[in-house]
């Protein structure tokens, strides 16, 4: 039981940096995910312009398109 109390009172003084941490990886997480998601279906970045027009060439819609394969 000391050697929990001991570790419980070290956690307790970092848990900001603890909580920081988790965070940061969280992040982490989530973005890695993002990009593997788009290496394997092969999305690509659109190009922004500055003239005020939407040109959609070749779009696909991710949900419909995973929808379609499984039918």
């Amino acid at each position: 039981m000391i050697f929990f109390n001991l570790y419980v009172g070290e956690i307790s003084k970092n848990i900001k940096r603890l909580q920081n941490a988790s965070n940061y990886v969280a992040i982490l997480d989530v973005l890695t995910t993002f990009a593997q998601v788009a290496e394997d279906n092969k999305y690509i970045k659109p190009e922004i312009n500055t003239n005020g027009i939407i040109e959609i060439k070749d779009g696909r819609h991710p949900v419909v398109e995973q929808m379609l394969e499984r039918r």
